[in-house]
């Protein structure tokens, strides 16, 4: 019985060959879009959850509170806070923190030295390849900390600096990062012996790492580790069976004896596996993703989905008539409503498996482009463990069950002898269902091409706004690894170096550059006009170390006051002269930036500076977050970036010529550079994936609701072929069967917009309020929008019609 019901089903597609190509294309699409998004959010969603007490461990975040109230959210703490932890909550299982530096690691051999700078070396306590699930593919998780010289690489680098040599043992020298302090005075350059060797650390892990020293290396210990300020990152797991919210009800108090009673600063844990979706703190260890964005992809997801299958329902419903026949004959030769159930199951189950299949393949041809995209390594096989499979295929047997049921139902309502006796009886049947599941698949289309729309408007905004300083052809250097006493000398050097060029105009140094977040952030109290109480007092200031030549490199300009000048030699004298910005100037209170010139302030409490310049306010970060108050120092000698101001011609043999001064000052410490405009733009690089995702994904959608559309059109005109014949043989122009062709489909695509407008401009209106600058929604965007998928419909359609409207009225009327 079976093989007969395929037969027939196979039978059906084929005599049908139009509308099983429109299904199967629509279907097929709708799931490789559900895949690939599922893929992404599987990877998103799977972030440290292969560390074994995953769902028991918890980061320690630090809330910093001001006088105004305003909370500070940073990842990090002070070292002693875990401990601490650990030894008044018995619930606490164990503790693990870590410092995060860089540094210059090299090998030498005789005849070649190995020599690169390193990002994310960690500093941590012994117990951290334990508490943590990191692979370790040699050596002894429990004792390759233990010793104070010892460093754990990962398998990159130990290809990177050894090759195919045995690391275990070899010596790698650190300059920079974490020296020797095994002795009475800090050593800037150290040597540490390989002890251990980490599996490349996951992709969806959000610490990553690629050496690991210990903190026994300190020889002051825990006192050495309290000079380091708020610094670390601190993890506990939990005892099996505690409550975290039982933990939580205990942190505020714990935090006033820790802080001080006065004090409103507070300690919260943060799940492990929420880290990476959760809204960033200050100090993460790497771009956190979103789950606004997980939530909106899920949404696409189903949205795609759920157009495809409308589709199916539209022509299944919309083929009743034709269908109603064949119903009645199986009917009256005494089939029963299951071997009818039977019969459009399995057509559903193979045209949905057919889609499935097509749809497997879809993702593979556009897996590489997708995974460019978003930048990760994807595979269908993120969906391979029992949880995706599951939801899938529940998925996937919903949709079969809602695209055969109602068209099934439809059929079985009619009477055979009518059926049988008035063909075209029922062409009505199903009607209302079928303009109403229109309107619902191009209102998800329209809420997908205006948030787009939105979306990239905000970023394109954001992109373009004038941040207050030039980033356009400004090259970056990385400041050397180390420094000495003969550092100052060489700045100076340096510079003269690289000015000696004609097509450099300015270099200059400074430990911030804008898209760096200033990590320099002081305590409300301890920034405040001279002549007022540190009660009084409110907010907290980023502060930087500049030299003269950073205002006029960055372009960044005066309201009042002037910049550091070598005209005056108090500018010259530690903790004399001070510039800050105007949102500085209004939180200390000045009347205007004017005002605020020649005023004494406390500053880190070691000095009493005279303003000498107002800054204008400019972007720091990028324009999502608010600005913050800068106090900028003249610094004797900044080492963290040197910033070039190049011009555009000649840019390759410009490059060789810097590349050839910074080894002549500097051969100690690889040539490291990057392109300011870029570096920024960086920090809207989530949110272009996302808009992208969303542009890609609403334009399948547009196309998958299209193809409906197209087979509504294909049927409509086969069923009122005589009537076209008719018409034109009574006179009716081609423009006029087009238009009585057209119209009503595009109405319910009017009416689609309609209702869609309003729900896509309350989900943009939400989405913008993570902006602290943002655009205005205009009514242009969604007609806009609107009109771009009242254009696609009208192609769509009106292919059909201009095709029936030609046809030749003689063959129309001996149509049966």
């Amino acid at each position: 019985m079976f093989t007969n019901y395929l037969k027939i089903a196979f039978r059906n597609l084929w005599k049908h060959r139009t509308f099983s190509a429109v299904n199967v294309a629509g279907l097929a699409i709708g799931m490789a879009t559900s895949l690939l998004i599922l893929e992404y959010v599987s990877f998103e969603r799977s972030y440290d959850t292969f560390h074994q007490q995953a769902n028991d461990t918890y980061r320690i975040q630090y809330n910093q509170v001001n006088s105004e109230g305003a909370v500070t959210a940073k990842a990090t703490t002070f070292a002693s806070v875990g401990q601490k932890l650990r030894t008044a909550f018995p619930e606490i299982a164990s503790v693990v923190r870590f410092h995060r530096s860089s540094a210059l690691l090299s090998y030498e051999q005789p005849k070649q030295v190995n020599m690169f700078r390193e990002e994310n070396i960690l500093a941590a306590d012994p117990a951290f390849l334990t508490f943590f699930s990191f692979p370790l593919q040699k050596g002894n998780a429990a004792t390759a900390l233990q010793n104070p010289k010892s460093i754990v690489i990962t398998q990159t680098l130990a290809r990177k600096y050894f090759g195919t040599d045995e690391p275990i043992g070899k010596t790698i020298k650190m300059t920079g990062g974490y020296g020797d302090w095994t002795g009475n005075n800090y050593q800037d350059v150290s040597y540490y012996t390989v002890t251990g060797v980490l599996a490349d650390i996951p992709g969806n892990s959000h610490i990553q790492l690629n050496a690991l020293v210990s903190f026994n290396l300190f020889s002051r210990g825990e006192a050495e580790l309290s000079n380091w300020g708020d610094n670390f990152y601190t993890y506990v797991s939990l005892q099996p069976g505690s409550l975290s919210q039982a933990l939580t009800t205990k942190l505020p108090a714990f935090a006033k004896e820790l802080f001080g009673e006065t004090t409103s600063d507070g300690l919260q844990l943060q799940p492990l596996t929420n880290i990476h979706l959760d809204a960033p703190l200050l100090g993460e260890l790497q771009t956190n993703g979103s789950w606004i964005m997980v939530s909106v992809l899920l949404l696409v997801a189903l949205f795609t989905s759920l157009i495809a299958w409308i589709n199916y329902v539209n022509l299944a419903t919309a083929r009743a008539t034709e269908r109603a026949k064949e119903v009645g004959v199986r009917k009256v030769t005494g089939a029963s409503g299951g071997d009818l159930l039977w019969q459009f199951l399995v057509e559903a189950i193979l045209l949905n498996g057919l889609s499935l299949c097509l749809a497997v393949g879809l993702v593979a041809v556009a897996q590489p482009g997708f995974n460019a995209l978003i930048g990760k390594l994807l595979s269908l096989q993120m969906l391979a463990n029992t949880s995706w499979i599951l939801i899938y295929a529940g998925f996937f047997a919903g949709g079969i069950l809602l695209s055969s049921l109602y068209p099934l139902f439809i059929n079985l309502t009619f009477q055979p002898a009518a059926v049988l006796r008035v063909h075209g009886a029922t062409i009505g049947r199903g009607l209302s269902l079928r303009k109403g599941l229109v309107v619902f698949q191009f209102m998800l289309s329209m809420i997908l091409i205006a948030g787009s729309l939105v979306m990239y408007r905000q970023l394109t905004f954001m992109q373009r706004a004038d941040v207050g300083v030039s980033l356009n052809q400004l090259l970056v250097l990385n400041g050397p690894a180390t420094t000495d006493s003969t550092y100052q000398a060489k700045l100076q050097e340096i510079k003269a170096g690289l000015l000696n060029n004609p097509a450099i105009k300015r270099v200059t140094a400074s430990n911030l550059i804008p898209g760096k977040p200033i990590t320099g952030l002081s305590k409300a109290g301890l920034v405040r006009r001279l002549n007022q109480r540190e009660d009084e007092s409110g907010g907290r200031y980023s502060f930087s170390q500049v030299d003269y030549e950073f205002q006029q490199t960055f372009g960044a300009r005066l309201v009042a006051g002037r910049w550091f000048s070598v005209k005056y030699g108090a500018d010259a004298v530690s903790g004399q002269s001070v510039v800050i910005n105007e949102t500085a100037a209004r939180l200390l209170g000045y009347a205007s930036p004017a005002a605020a010139i020649g005023q004494r302030i406390n500053y880190r409490m070691q000095s009493t500076p005279t303003i000498i310049g107002v800054l204008k306010d400019y972007h720091q970060l990028s324009l999502r977050k608010t600005i913050d108050p800068i106090i900028f120092e003249l610094g004797e000698s900044p080492d963290g970036y040197f910033t070039v101001s190049v011009s555009p011609e000649k840019l390759p043999e410009t490059m060789a010529a810097v590349k050839q001064v910074w080894q002549k000052v500097f051969p100690d410490s690889p040539f490291s550079y990057f392109f300011l405009d870029d570096f920024f733009n960086q920090q809207y690089q989530l949110d272009w994936t996302l808009a992208q995702l969303s542009g890609l994904f609403a334009l399948l959608a547009i196309v998958v609701a299209s193809l409906g559309l197209f087979g509504l059109a294909f049927l409509t005109t086969i069923q009122r072929t005589k009537e076209i014949g008719i018409r034109k043989v009574l006179g009716a122009s081609v423009a006029s069967i087009v238009t009585l062709l057209s119209q009503d489909l595009l109405k319910l695509v009017l009416i689609a917009i309609l209702l869609a407008s309003p729900i896509a401009w309350y989900a943009m209106h939400r989405w913008l309020q993570d902006f602290a600058y943002k655009i205005d929604i205009e009514w242009w965007m969604f007609a806009l929008a609107g009109t771009s998928a009242i254009a696609i419909a009208l192609v769509t359609v009106s292919f059909q019609s201009i095709k029936a409207a030609l046809m030749n009225p003689v063959k129309s009327l001996r149509t049966e």
